[in-house]
């Protein structure tokens, strides 16, 4: 247990911005480093556990937001509501803890918490979650992340089209809805989007989330591709020996900045799911499309990742495509298929490789050329009842833009 000495109060007045109380060093020499830039008090940052946030709460000082290291709690969610049960109604709270796990970070979200930062922090990573939680509403946040689509898709098996699928998807949102649309690519290893679009791959996500402190509009224009007017790309690279291993903060905050800034977000992503990379992805995604055939390696890798999705993020909602990449034809019926995974077929696109690879060698999507093709309408038709906000729009006619501009 802590000291509960309260004589630093005077230095910092009624309404401090933030304190923090925190036990591990490296994480208060941190905190004192960015107070002093901020001009905010050394005092704002004490040595101290619950006991020493319950009598600081006592005191009537009520700071907007609270930074409180739980890195040694035996119980984390109990410690948390207990928390929540005394502190004020309007303060915004960060948690840092030691357990590194997704499904802790969105259990503390439902208890009110605006972040969860895990031991070691460096110091541009806790200014930035400081930053963004003196500013950041949770039930806004929350409403704001529902209201603005992002959606992963994932292949349940190799070579099952899943790139090609995000790259239609994003392409009909842009262009024939008319919507503000990026398209994320996170196989760094590989890079497809940009091989599909016939563009030179940067390293544009890599900086965004090595450097997440300089995103700003300026930032955000340099490390976008631009394919078409409302189409953006956002891709990176990595030498196969390299791990994938960003922070879980400049991943959270690269996806609200983008959420800002574009109607729709889609991306590719490998399914590998014990990586935190891709469980924070995950998180912050409100849909999950899974592409698949009628096959037994289908049936049974679908069920694996169902399995997960119930057991740890059970909030996230999934649509099920069967992608027929493959000539022949399967033995197993859409609906053998449906009653092994439980669950049914949300859309079923037609085999036609050949056309696809005509146009990936032009640098261009299929359903762009081809809108009339079964595989185009029923992706169009996916995608209204995924997002039923989506309308298409009318274009004009030479007599109607002529006319419009004589006016």
């Amino acid at each position: 247990m802590m000291h509960t000495d309260t004589r630093y109060l005077d230095l910092l007045g009624p309404n401090p911005k933030w304190v923090a109380f925190v036990q591990d060093e490296y994480l208060r020499s941190n905190l004192v480093q960015i107070a002093a830039k901020m001009g905010i008090p050394h005092a704002c940052v004490q040595t101290g556990d619950l006991t020493s946030v319950r009598a600081f709460f006592n005191s009537g000082v009520e700071p907007l937001l609270l930074v409180l290291e739980l890195s040694q709690s035996l119980d984390l969610s109990a410690d948390v509501k207990s928390l929540m049960g005394y502190a004020p109604t309007e303060i915004r709270i960060i948690i840092i803890g030691k357990e590194d796990h997704v499904s802790i970070f969105r259990k503390l979200r439902q208890l009110g918490v605006v972040d969860y930062l895990v031991l070691p922090v460096e110091e541009n990573v806790l200014r930035n979650a400081i930053n963004m939680g003196m500013v950041a509403n949770v039930a806004q946040d929350i409403q704001d992340f529902g209201s603005k689509p992002f959606t992963i898709v994932l292949g349940v098996r190799g070579g099952i089209g899943v790139s090609t699928l995000c790259t239609n998807f994003a392409w009909l949102t842009a262009s024939f809805f008319q919507k503000k649309v990026c398209l994320i690519d996170f196989n760094f290893y590989q890079g497809t989007i940009c091989l599909l679009l016939d563009l030179v791959r940067n390293m544009g996500l890599n900086e965004a989330l090595t450097e997440i402190e300089r995103l700003d509009e300026v930032f955000l224009k340099h490390i976008l591709i631009q394919k078409e007017e409302n189409f953006s790309i956002l891709t990176g690279q990595a030498a196969l020996e390299q791990e994938i291993a960003f922070s879980q903060e400049s991943i959270k905050i690269l996806v609200t900045f983008l959420k800002e800034r574009f109607d729709f977000i889609y991306a590719d992503l490998n399914p590998v799911f014990y990586s935190m990379f891709t469980q924070t992805i995950l998180n912050a995604a409100d849909k999950v499309i899974f592409v698949a055939d009628y096959s037994l390696i289908s049936i049974q890798n679908l069920l694996h990742m169902k399995t997960f999705f119930a057991t740890y993020m059970p909030h996230l909602k999934n649509k099920i495509i069967i992608n027929d990449v493959f000539p022949h034809k399967s033995d197993i019926s859409k609906s053998m298929f449906e009653k092994s995974v439980e669950a049914p077929v949300d859309a079923t696109l037609p085999y036609c490789k050949a056309s696809m690879f005509e146009k990936m060698d032009a640098g261009e999507v299929f359903v762009k050329t081809y809108s009339h093709h079964e595989y185009t309408v029923q992706l169009k038709k996916l995608l209204t009842e995924l997002y039923p906000q989506l309308q298409p729009v009318k274009k004009l006619s030479w007599f109607e833009k002529w006319r419009s501009k004589r006016k």
